[in-house]
């Protein structure tokens, strides 16, 4: 697709939505709440940082660093936190 094909296309068609079935409900929610074109329908920070999804993300223990490196098979550069996360 040609830049002035995909300009077209994000201006003209409905956004993306995540396949049904694969993400919790918060999480498709939260997405869909960041994707509104109209800016006045798109949930700005203080709603989105108040989302159901944000809290329950505050609360794990994860450590995102250690997780890609251990999937890209990279020494971290620096010390990452260890957790429970399984590859």
């Amino acid at each position: 697709m040609a830049i002035f094909e995909l300009l077209d296309y994000i201006v003209n068609e409905p956004p993306p939505k995540l396949p049904a079935g694969i993400f919790s409900d918060a999480f498709t929610d939260f997405v869909d709440r960041c994707l509104k074109k109209n800016p006045a329908e798109r949930a700005d920070l203080k709603t989105l940082m108040n989302h159901e999804w944000i809290k329950k993300a505050e609360s794990e223990n994860v450590d995102i660093a250690g997780w890609v490196c251990r999937t890209m098979d990279l020494q971290p550069t620096t010390p990452t936190r260890l957790a429970n996360v399984q590859s």
